[in-house]
């Protein structure tokens, strides 16, 4: 690093960003740290000037990452101070990129001024959704309409649309918008680079099949409205979602092949340079400029810069000067997982991956055969290198890990060049052809496109089928959870010690195997459970996870009726970041959709439920019939639950409190589930949607027995009116009560009469659709809830 001047001042002005936003004391320390080390050895050798010039420039490196986080910082404030869900605005942007998604066309703003209330007020970048391609790159858009703020995870596990967006410097959108062209100031070469990219996605909508089509348009043009859902779940279930990503790879196969093409052929240094830059910035524009390739590109660059100047080019300093260069743009990357994994990568593979490979492949023709497999041997441990300097970040933005891919990879990344080059040659001839259809010639060409794209079906189909036979493998993906700060430190400390031993023992394969072993048992090795219960945010709906002191994990419910893909959403990602790698035991009330909808995509997902338990009295029901018969064909057990049974474990005790024979009964409702919980210093009721009658009845039932009285009460229907009698609350008298309903919901839900009686019993309410998941906690004073959304 104290060679690596770029290198240097990167890893000074990230933490002064860091510090700059969260004010925590670690990152002035790591800068002290970093001064020491990169100064000793000057003031070791009585370098004084040259110790005190790199230390001053630290210090600055240091302070200005902390004054311009606190300026954008400032003016994001300033404008949110203004600017709020459903403000009526109008406001004036450039047009700067355009996208087709989910049917519509997504226009991006920037140099936004908006106007509030005869207020002028500056902005970042707006994202605006359009029915039709009416403006082009480079207009100016008036833009009257509601402002639409990017909504924030409601649960824990859930994607942070608002934190992505605004990563991208997009501080809201505006979705039912009118909008008027004021000024047509088209960006020529910009449209131009678009029209190209969309008429390719075309072409290659119409030359090959849907899932080919849609890969080739990610992968070469950044084109994401075609990929096939299916096959995207695939390539990130089993780590080889970085193909889709434009990165590193693509930028040298199509620039520095140039380049290199072109210094062969006797072109000097500047006029190979000359012609490649330009051409690598017309690709990264076309698709759509994003971090990955824009890193990359830069990166290129300073190649090209290096061999000019003749010097050994430093991929590592080369990483800091495009870190620096894009966080000076764009401070908020640091909250971008695609950003923080490209650079990740990129040191892997030069820190780790260069460590753990072997001596380099002996040339001597006698030892050709020992020069491969050291050549199969490097490309397997660079792999390894990446893979594990990647994981620690893989788990803690996605709890999960693919423990195949860096096998999978092998097969992957050499046939990737190929499969880019097919298409790229098969593109081009595609747009060749559409130009010579007035000469009649067309149709020929576009039949050799066809010609061209043919093999890349049957590479893509050998990456499906590689996937899928990871995919069946045991333990084919590792639910981690999201690793502790402390964890993460302590895995990459591990990591570089042993780097440290692998650069030592380069002809040793032991240490290697040992290193990988003991780093990713640090990283997996389970921590201790406790109690813990949360009602999760599922809209009109219930979902409530709970976690006994012995460490089981257990679902009551989970479905919504106003939410789609509510379980692989929702429900999972929750499971996953808490680390639950299985249920087992999973309670269903009764078989409405607002509770089962979610348990049905847990259950296609894969994810392990050793057992379902449902009403005895209600199996007869068709909904639950096909939620049963769906279960045990994932390998999931299931138990009717009757009145008085009872499931224990060392501390904890549920027992089923109804339904009762209700005889010819059809209602739903009146055949739920109640089930009380309880251990040694906690109790609950969770009863579905049962009516006031049933809650008379088992007040009747129980009249004089303490087991309706609880700390912890999950209303009843979502706190309908039909429900929450004032006996049965009275009856229950529960400490914290808790509402699972969606503020749009139709019903009414929750009632005024509801709540009014369960505030005459002294109860705490907690809504989940005013606050998110609710975390309900014991404490050392007793029982504890919070939301998730509580400081929004």
């Amino acid at each position: 690093m104290r060679k690596r001047p770029l290198l240097l001042c990167a890893c000074v002005f990230v933490p002064g960003l860091l510090y700059g936003k969260a004010l925590e004391w670690y990152y002035p320390v790591a800068v002290i740290g970093l001064a020491i080390y990169a100064t000793w050895p000057l003031w070791k050798a009585n370098m004084f000037w040259r110790a005190r010039i790199r230390l001053i420039w630290i210090v600055v490196a240091f302070f200005v990452g902390i004054f311009h986080i606190k300026a954008r910082l400032a003016f994001q404030m300033q404008e949110f101070a203004q600017i709020h869900e459903g403000t009526e605005i109008s406001l004036c942007g450039e047009i700067y990129k355009k996208e087709i998604k989910k049917d519509q066309y997504w226009i991006y703003l920037k140099d936004c001024i908006a106007v509030s209330d005869k207020k002028q007020i500056p902005c970042n970048r707006v994202l605006l959704y359009q029915e039709a391609d009416e403006y082009s790159i480079g207009d100016i858009l008036i833009v009257n309409g509601k402002v639409n703020m990017f909504n924030r995870p409601s649960n824990e596990g859930m994607f942070d649309s608002r934190l992505y967006y605004h990563s991208q410097m997009i501080d809201f959108c505006m979705k039912k918008a009118k909008v008027q062209c004021i000024k047509e100031c088209r960006h020529m070469l910009k449209e131009h680079l678009y029209q190209f990219r969309k008429r390719t996605v075309e072409l290659y909508v119409s030359t090959t099949d849907a899932i080919t089509a849609g890969v080739l348009s990610v992968m070469i043009l950044g084109e994401k409205a075609s990929l096939d859902a299916d096959i995207k779940s695939l390539y990130q279930s089993m780590g080889i979602s970085h193909i889709l990503a434009i990165s590193g790879l693509h930028v040298s196969l199509i620039g520095m092949g140039l380049y290199r093409f072109l210094r062969k052929r006797g072109l000097r240094y500047m006029c190979a340079s000359a012609i490649s830059v330009p051409v690598l910035l017309l690709y990264s524009t076309m698709t759509g400029n994003s971090v990955s390739t824009v890193r990359a590109v830069g990166m290129m660059v300073f190649v090209m810069i290096a061999d000019y100047l003749g010097k050994g080019y430093d991929s590592l300093n080369a990483l800091g000067g495009m870190c620096i260069w894009l966080l000076w743009e764009n401070p908020y990357l640091l909250d971008y997982a695609g950003f923080i994994l490209s650079v990740a990568a990129v040191i892997g593979v030069t820190t780790v991956g260069t460590a753990i490979q072997v001596e380099k492949p002996d040339e001597d023709r006698k030892k050709r055969k020992s020069s491969k497999k050291q050549k199969m041997l490097n490309a397997l441990y660079a792999g390894v290198g990446i893979w594990l300097f990647t994981l620690p970040l893989i788990a803690k933005y996605y709890y999960e890990i693919p423990v195949y891919s860096v096998f999978l990879n092998l097969m992957v990344l050499p046939l990737l060049k190929y499969l880019l080059l097919l298409g790229l040659l098969g593109g081009g001839i595609g747009n060749l052809g559409e130009m010579m259809v007035a000469d009649g010639a067309g149709w020929n060409v576009m039949s050799f496109m066809e010609i061209i794209l043919f093999p890349c079906k049957w590479i893509l189909g050998l990456y499906e089928l590689g996937a899928n036979v990871c995919l069946r493998l045991p333990k084919s993906q590792l639910i981690t959870g999201e690793p502790s700060n402390a964890r993460m430190i302590g895995f990459y400390l591990i990591l570089f010690g042993f780097a440290v031993i692998w650069n030592m023992k380069k002809d040793k394969h032991m240490p290697r195997i040992l290193g990988i072993i003991i780093a990713f048992v640090f990283l997996i090795i389970p921590t201790p459970k406790h109690f813990e219960l949360d009602v999760l945010d599922v809209g009109q709906g219930d979902g409530i996870y709970i976690c006994t002191e012995e460490g089981s994990s257990l679902f009551i419910d989970g479905g919504s009726s106003n939410i789609g893909g509510v379980g692989k959403y929702r429900i999972l990602p929750f499971l996953k970041k808490k680390r639950v790698t299985h249920i087992t035991y999973w309670f269903i009330s009764h078989a409405d959709t607002d509770h089962i909808s979610g348990l049905e995509e847990v259950l296609e997902s894969g994810y392990q439920v050793d057992y379902l338990v449902f009403a005895a009295a209600g199996q007869s029901d068709e909904a639950m019939s096909r939620l049963a018969s769906l279960a045990e064909a994932y390998g999931t057990k299931c138990i009717p639950m009757k009145t008085g049974d009872k499931l224990r474990f060392k501390e904890t005790c549920i027992t089923c409190l109804a339904p009762e024979n209700f005889g010819d009964s059809q209602d739903r409702n009146e055949l739920c589930l109640v089930l009380k919980y309880e251990d040694s210093d906690f109790s609950g009721i969770f009863a579905g949607d049962i009516s006031g009658e049933v809650e008379q009845d088992l007040i009747n039932k129980y009249s004089g027995s303490p087991i309706l009285d609880v700390k912890f009460y999950k209303v009843n229907h979502h706190g309908s009116k039909y429900s929450n009698i004032r006996e049965w609350v009275e009856a229950l008298s529960p400490e914290i009560s808790v509402i699972s309903c969606s503020s749009t919901n139709r019903y009414g839900h929750p009632s005024e009469v509801v709540i009014s009686n369960l505030k005459k019993c002294g109860s705490e309410i907690y809504y989940t659709m005013e606050v998110g998941q609710i975390c309900v906690r014991k404490s050392k004073t007793g029982l504890t809830a919070d939301g998730y959304l509580k400081d929004d």
